[in-house]
């Protein structure tokens, strides 16, 4: 520093939070945001397929065999209700029918 010369401080540093917006609205790294982007998916996709082979390997299921094992699920518990649905119509087509048989004499 020379004598005499006042330095000026050094600008004040953005805040962190404020990290993702200047990544994203610096149109000189929309390609490197698209590469780090997919980098991460298929990070995401890697860590989620060593996870399954663990969980398989130890004998736990997966997410996505829990997932499955929900949607079919699903799918009996509709198909019980639609069952429920005409089980309940059939009866209501019977019950008049079973009135009469009950008060036809016996002989």
């Amino acid at each position: 520093m020379l004598r005499g010369v006042v330095s000026e401080p050094p600008p004040p540093r953005p805040p962190l939070w404020t990290l993702p917006l200047r990544v994203v609205t610096d149109h000189y790294r929309t390609d490197r945001l698209v590469e780090m982007l997919a980098t991460v998916q298929s990070l995401r996709a890697a860590v989620e397929d060593v996870q399954g082979a663990v969980l398989h390997f130890a004998a736990l299921p997966t997410r996505q065999d829990v997932r499955k094992l929900r949607r079919r699920v699903g799918g009996l518990r509709r198909r019980v209700a639609e069952l429920d649905l005409a089980l309940a119509r059939l009866e209501r087509a019977r019950a008049p029918h079973a009135d009469e048989v009950s008060r036809a004499p016996r002989g």
